[in-house]
């Protein structure tokens, strides 16, 4: 789904856990994670029943 988007790609680590993070070539990438958040909660309000639904 997202071929340019590394393991790590919803986390945003900082200090010296970041660092290393962006060392292995991991690294958060906001286009992805917003897009993966975005469908996953309208899987989950879809087969889950969203606010005011039941």
């Amino acid at each position: 789904m997202y071929p340019e988007a590394t393991h790590s790609f919803l986390a945003r680590y900082t200090g010296a856990l970041g660092m290393l993070i962006l060392i292995q070539g991991m690294s958060h990438d906001p286009a992805a994670s917003a897009d993966a958040w975005e469908r996953t909660f309208a899987f989950l309000t879809e087969h889950l029943g969203g606010p005011g639904r039941g």
